[in-house]
């Protein structure tokens, strides 16, 4: 059955996409004149063109990868937590540490992309790349580890890592280019126990790097970024329509917590204090949740910060250089749905707003028309899609009479589905 659904999904793909289409970790029968099948990404990438598509199955994968990108290559996964939001996909597989992948946009990549795939981590080091609907972890933990089978029955994340480096490659001259453009984050969850979600990194011998019009939209934060060079470079773009939750992040290790026996309730983790640095941006219509009540999430003097949505107290209210109508001291619990627990958030699908949200109608769009706060508002063409789901036809139901049905006609039903 998993391999109808797999081969339809692909040739209904081979009629949306352009270019073609090299299947990664796919393990069905080929398909003469269409199935392009490989086993390590190398291979793939060698076989593929400018533009060409790697679609990678990694609900099927055994292992871990780290994949490297020198081709301007659209990289496309079935999406994450599949188990959580179901009828996605058909294979409604957990997330675990045997199927995320890292991947570094290296010199000649720049074009390129990724979208729908459960992720480590990723490098960007050329201009012009786009990361979205992807899920970002850093390793995981079952839930049911020793005595802590009283929880939540999720695959909980944990590490360090599990976000985006926008790096100067080592292959540049010190002397030479020194800029990152036009790079795009759009519609991502970044889930893990600490580190930066997003940040900035400069090789040995680079005095500065500047990073024009750098795009991070529709994405749930549960750590910091890092978007300040604190040199002579400069960071400028858009953030905006974002969750920001700095009240809880998973732990690295539950072994450490309460002696395993999980007497502190489901894994929480506060992070009062947590500040992200911005150096020119425009941030505007994000939400910012945190326990401490004295200072701003934000370190952002030199940017716009309009018609965001703050837990924070009116008293401590964020300095920038100019914007405004932005919302101090929300209960976030009126905020959010009744899913969002406090903000102990495990998955996407806490994400919603209230009925009747502050949050809703109060940011607004460049055409100056009001938009909800937050993942599900903002401009068109962005937007959060529950686990990732790229903007293909997907197959999210199958039924047929039985294996070993002997009706003729044999009738099987397929549901499909996109998600733009």
């Amino acid at each position: 059955m998993k391999k109808i659904v797999l081969l339809f999904f692909v040739l209904l793909k081979l009629n949306t996409l352009h270019a073609t289409i090299y299947r990664l970790g796919f393990t069905g029968m080929p398909v003469s004149g269409i199935d392009f099948s490989y086993t390590d990404f190398g291979s793939a990438q060698n076989t593929a063109s400018a533009g060409d598509t790697i679609q990678v199955y990694q609900q099927l994968s055994t292992s871990s990868a780290g994949y490297t990108v020198s081709k301007p290559l659209h990289i496309m996964g079935f999406g994450h937590s599949l188990d959580v939001n179901t009828g996605y996909q058909v294979q409604q597989v957990k997330d675990s540490s045997r199927n995320w992948v890292s991947i570094t946009f290296a010199a000649g990549s720049a074009g390129g992309s990724v979208e729908g795939l459960n992720l480590s981590g990723v490098t960007i080091a050329d201009s012009n790349i786009t990361v979205r609907r992807c899920r970002f972890q850093e390793g995981f933990q079952m839930s049911w580890w020793n005595n802590c089978s009283t929880g939540s029955p999720f695959m909980m994340p944990r590490g360090y890592n599990g976000g985006i480096n926008l790096y100067l490659s080592p292959t540049w001259a010190w002397w030479g280019a020194r800029n990152l453009n036009n790079i795009t984050i759009d519609a991502c969850y970044f889930d893990s126990w600490q580190g930066i979600a997003v940040s900035v990194s400069l090789p040995w011998g680079s005095s500065d790097l500047n990073i024009n019009n750098l795009v991070i939209t529709n994405c749930y934060f549960n750590k910091p970024l890092q978007l300040s060079t604190s040199l002579s470079g400069q960071v400028n773009g858009v953030f905006m329509n974002n969750i920001v939750n700095h009240k809880f992040r998973h732990l690295y290790s539950i072994a450490n917590w309460g002696g395993n026996n999980c007497t502190q309730g489901i894994f929480s983790n506060y992070n009062d204090g947590m500040i992200s640095n911005f150096d020119g941006f425009l941030i505007k219509n994000n939400i910012f949740n945190t326990d401490d009540t004295v200072t701003c999430p934000l370190n952002a003097p030199n940017s716009i910060i309009q018609n965001n949505v703050f837990s924070t107290g009116g008293s401590y209210a964020c300095v920038g250089l100019g914007g405004g109508n932005n919302i101090y001291g929300a209960d976030m619990n009126a905020v959010f749905s009744s899913a969002w627990n406090n903000g102990y958030v495990y998955n996407d699908n806490q994400l919603a707003l209230a009925p009747n949200s502050p949050a809703a109608a109060v940011g607004i769009l460049g055409n100056n028309a009001p938009t909800d706060c937050g993942v599900y508002g903002g401009e068109s063409g962005f937007g959060y899609v529950p686990s990732g789901i790229p903007p293909v036809p997907s197959v999210y139901l199958l039924t047929t009479p039985g294996v070993n049905a002997s009706s003729n006609p044999y009738q099987i039903t397929i549901s499909v589905k996109s998600h733009q």
